[in-house]
């Protein structure tokens, strides 16, 4: 479906079902309402977070170990990079990027350190992880909120809200 369209679903419904739940998963951001099965018809929208010129800019962040920091415009198939503050904490080699909380996650030795790209303000968000130092590869899954961390062989699944690990991975090739 388009930004801003409208789309139109068919469905058969028991008559049994007094009620039908419409959800709506954005980035993992998940949003439900019901309705009462009392006509032929059922309307409801959804609004997004951020707004249709948000929404379509591609920006990639990266950072490097002599404390590089950059956000890379590629809208147009080429880039464009602007260096952004030095990392507080020193250089990394892994970011990982939220975009509905506007956050490229970075880790320094044993902490995890944020940006806050909207308000220009560096964080900590919690201390220690599961290799007890650095590690080359991180992703954020928008699906599930989760903080993917790798070095080597081994892959963990972090909860950023509580430094929680979820899950741990062997990566085999």
């Amino acid at each position: 479906m388009a930004q801003g369209g409208s789309h139109n679903l068919d469905l058969v419904i028991p008559l049994f079902c007094p009620r039908l739940r419409v959800e709506r998963n954005a980035s993992g951001s998940i949003t439900s309402s019901f309705y009462s099965l009392n006509s032929d018809t059922i309307n409801t929208s959804f609004q997004g977070k951020r707004g249709a010129a948000e929404d379509c800019r591609e920006t990639l962040y990266a950072v490097n170990g002599q404390r590089g920091f950059y956000a890379l415009n590629v809208e147009d198939g080429s880039y464009a990079s602007t260096a952004l503050p030095n990392p507080v904490g020193g250089g990394s080699i892994a970011c990982a990027v939220n975009k509905d909380n506007t956050i490229v996650y970075y880790n320094t030795g044993t902490t995890l350190r944020y940006y806050d790209y909207k308000d220009g303000a560096f964080n900590v968000a919690h201390q220690g992880n599961p290799f007890n130092g650095s590690y080359p590869r991180m992703e954020y899954n928008h699906t599930d909120g989760m903080l993917y961390i790798a070095r080597n062989e081994g892959m963990h699944s972090i909860n950023p809200a509580d430094n929680s690990t979820m899950s741990s991975f062997d990566i085999v090739g």
